[in-house]
This record gives C-alpha cells, sequence and structure tokens, in this order.
C-alpha cells in the first residue's frame, strides 16, 4: 500500500510538472496537433478574449480572427488547436505571444524555458527548415535553399508560381545564380511593393518573399528631415517610405492641437517623399501618415490608424510624439 501511495504520487507530480511546464511555454503536441495554452494565472490576468499572434501570421494585429482565439475549459485554461502536420502552419522555432481583451500585449511569464527577444518560441529545440525569397526588382525575386539541402535545383519554371493580391503569376525562366540561390523571372512585372509569395511544387506551404534584395540596393543620396533653405526660400520636408503608395504631412503649432495644415506629399525617384512650402517654418511641429495596401506584415494607416514622427528629425516631442522643424 506505502509503495503504491508512493508511485500514485511520483505520477501525479510529474503530470503537474509537465503541465506547468506547459502552461508557461505557451503550447503543448498532441500528435501532429499543436495545442496552445494560456493559463490566466500565470499571466495574473482575468482576460475576455485570447488571441496568439506570430510569425506564422505576419505578426497579424487583428483581434477578431477567429482561426487565432483561444477558447476557455471547464479549468480555466485558454486553448486553441491547430492542425500542425509537417508544421505547414506554425513552423518550428517561430516567435509568438498572447494578447487580450483589446489588443493588450503579453509579455512571456518569467519562468517560460522558450523565451528568445521578448517573445515565446514554439519548438525551439527543432531546427526548422529555412527556405528564403527576396524580391530584387520587378522581373527579378531570388529563392534560396536551405543549408544542408542536396542542391538538387530544378530549372523547370512550370515549378514554381508566384501570387500577389490574388493575382497568379508564371515564372518564364529559372537561373543558376550562386550556390543555393536561384533567379526567378516571372513572365510579367510584379509590384514590386506588394506582398509576394511562392509556391514550390512539392512544398506544402508558400514562401513569403522579403524585401531585402531591393533595399540593399535602393540608394537615395538625398537629405532627408526638415529644414529651411535660404536659396530657395522655403521649407523642405523629405522622408523614405519606398513601399507606400501615399504619404501625408501634417503640421502643427502646438503638438497636442489639431494640425493648422495638412499637405499630400508628392512621390520622388528611389523611394522617397518630398515637399517644399515658401517661407519659414522653423519651430513648426509635424508628422506623418502613409498609406498602402492591408497586407500581411504592413503598417500602413489604413490597418493601424497612426501618425508616425520623422526618424531624420533633429528634435521630436518624444519616442512617439510630433518632430519639429
Amino acid at each position: 500500500m506505502f509503495k503504491t501511495a508512493l508511485f500514485t504520487l511520483f505520477i501525479l507530480s510529474v503530470t503537474l510538472s509537465a503541465q506547468n511546464t506547459e502552461t508557461a511555454r505557451g503550447y503543448r503536441f498532441d500528435g501532429d496537433t499543436l495545442v496552445f495554452i494560456f493559463d490566466p494565472a500565470v499571466y495574473a490576468v482575468q482576460p475576455r478574449r485570447v488571441v496568439v499572434t506570430g510569425a506564422f501570421r505576419g505578426w497579424d494585429a487583428d483581434m477578431q480572427a477567429q482561426q487565432w482565439q483561444l477558447h476557455a475549459d471547464q479549468n480555466g485554461l485558454w486553448r486553441l488547436k491547430v492542425a500542425n502536420a509537417g508544421f505547414s502552419r506554425v513552423a518550428a522555432s517561430s516567435p509568438f505571444k498572447y494578447r487580450i481583451d483589446d489588443g493588450k500585449w503579453l509579455n512571456p511569464p518569467p519562468d517560460a524555458p522558450n523565451i528568445k527577444e521578448g517573445n515565446l518560441i514554439f519548438a525551439p529545440d527543432i531546427m526548422p527548415v529555412e527556405w528564403r525569397a527576396e524580391v530584387y526588382d520587378s522581373l527579378d525575386v531570388r529563392l534560396y535553399f536551405p543549408k544542408g539541402h542536396p542542391k538538387t535545383y530544378s530549372y523547370d519554371p512550370s515549378c514554381y508560381t508566384l501570387y500577389q493580391n490574388g493575382d497568379t503569376m508564371a515564372v518564364q525562366r529559372v537561373i543558376y545564380v550562386d550556390r543555393g540561390m536561384l533567379q526567378l523571372i516571372p513572365d510579367r512585372p510584379i509590384d514590386i511593393r506588394r506582398f509576394t509569395q511562392i509556391r514550390i511544387n512539392g512544398l506544402s506551404a508558400p514562401i513569403t518573399a522579403r524585401y531585402n534584395g531591393w533595399f540593399k540596393r535602393l540608394y537615395n543620396g538625398k537629405k532627408f528631415g526638415a529644414w529651411y533653405d535660404d536659396n530657395t526660400s522655403g521649407t523642405h520636408w523629405r522622408i523614405f517610405i519606398p513601399r507606400a503608395d501615399s504619404v501625408k504631412l501634417y503640421l502643427y503649432v502646438q503638438p497636442d492641437q489639431p494640425p493648422v495644415k495638412t499637405v499630400s506629399m508628392p512621390a520622388e525617384s528611389a523611394g522617397s517623399w518630398h515637399v517644399r512650402l515658401d517661407g519659414n517654418w522653423e519651430g513648426i511641429y509635424y508628422d506623418y501618415t502613409a498609406y498602402g495596401p492591408v497586407e500581411p506584415g504592413n503598417h500602413f494607416y489604413s490597418a493601424i490608424s497612426r501618425h508616425f514622427s520623422d526618424p531624420w528629425a533633429q528634435i521630436s516631442v518624444d519616442s512617439w510624439g510630433p518632430s519639429r522643424v
């Protein structure tokens, strides 16, 4: 009887320890199903709504997305089951966080075993097979093969398809660039500013193309910020926002008052936006809004209604407040 009781206590202790680890790290495995777990006691909150977001959904801030909302069970834990065979929806080593109620972000619990750079990490011990893609130009998309890949490249254009805003584009030609890198040439120019994905035959999930290749070569060389120029008898504003469709400048006499003037800024070449106003506007406060498509990873005004200060300003009210000429 005594040995049986000790064994029962041992099993109970192991079970509770495993449960505590699961709630601290925020998930558990159930076969090919990933179960997100949120324990209000671990975070010391009593939420009305719990949503999980992370790299697997482009850090989408939408609190209404039903597929990423957790639901409370009879034990007070919030759970969400996600079919994740082969890490098809949530990749190994993906960062994630929980948000509650109207969108409050929660930092990971300090005793979580899977914290990195302020985020929880899903399956941190599993090295992901990283396919990578970068947009270089409207007719130049680079595909990088994962480390350790057997490097059996396919030069058949039909093996690759590009997607933009629901539009499907065929690949016209595939060129070897370097070890582990191919260049895909679409059959027509892509919109380099838009969210682009590549589907490869045999891979279950598409690859999202980054903008690194384009940005590396997008040298501007112009003066940025805000300044008065005697030679033109005017005040200039210039900012670098290469992926925006339009940009607005707001001018304020005082930072806590409504704007006295709103200006639509003309676009320049190489990603910059510039406007000149007659006269000396030194001392005026200003900030910006930028507009573009509502797509994963974008933080334009259409998705997040927020003004932003000038990163080239010499003076700003604070980290987020208006800048000053």
